[in-house]
């Protein structure tokens, strides 16, 4: 899909802006997007209602900001590949469970993260996959299988995370399980953890951080990843 406007796939007349459609049960794959100026794929769904039974399976995204955003969407995010973009994917606000038998979980997507020149006005930083609010009584996710890239230099006061968990409490469990990031020497956090509270717990494991300034921060467990040629390494 090459057209000339801001979103390609959305539940709102605007992209970004409501009302949103209440329509669940999707599926997308085996498509291609590219030249964006804003997201390829953007859906939200009402919070805290169970929106189950979404596939966006392996699909092309190359040249825009961001590939695919969720609000409140249930859905098997997997074998995605992401190229020239200023984020991969990001998840936010999942407060309840899924359907019995569907597993709502983030797997085997390729982020290669492009320059400067894909990012809005006034970001100043760039992310391969972010998972953000997720609680009260949402099952537990997994993200695994993933490889985040990043082949870019950016200007100095512009930071770069690979993954990046956000807000997980309310005992919940996110596992970030056999990801790599290759950073290039560009990557400034390779997994970034904040505000991990209320018993929540945020596992990183089995995974290759590769050339990136920093790998863990804040009240996380990171337990058998290989750390290869870090320069200047807290962990």
């Amino acid at each position: 899909m090459n057209v000339n406007a801001g979103f390609a796939i959305s539940n709102a007349p605007k992209g970004d802006a409501g009302p949103y459609a209440r329509l669940t049960t999707l599926r997308f794959s085996t498509t291609k997007y590219r030249i964006l100026p804003g997201r390829a794929f953007i859906w939200k769904q009402p919070f805290g209602v169970n929106h189950s039974g979404n596939y966006i399976l392996h699909n092309c995204f190359t040249n825009m900001w961001e590939g695919i955003q969720t609000y409140a969407l249930l859905a098997d995010i997997s074998n995605n590949t992401m190229s020239q973009v200023g984020r991969g994917l990001s998840r936010h606000g999942v407060n309840v469970p899924a359907d019995v038998g569907f597993v709502p979980q983030i797997t085997n997507n390729t982020i290669t993260m492009g320059d400067e020149s894909v990012w809005q006005t006034g970001r100043t930083r760039v992310i391969g996959i972010w998972i953000n609010y997720h609680r009260d009584t949402a099952d537990p996710l997994i993200v695994s299988g993933n490889t985040v890239n990043f082949p870019n230099a950016y200007q100095e006061g512009h930071t770069a995370y690979g993954f990046w968990a956000l807000t997980i409490d309310g005992g919940r469990t996110v596992t970030f399980s056999d990801n790599t990031v290759n950073g290039g020497n560009n990557c400034t956090i390779g997994f970034l953890g904040s505000a991990i509270t209320g018993g929540a717990t945020v596992t990183v494991q089995n995974g290759e951080l590769n050339d990136a300034l920093y790998g863990r921060c804040w009240g996380i467990s990171m337990r058998a990843i290989r750390i290869r040629a870090w320069s200047g390494a807290q962990r």
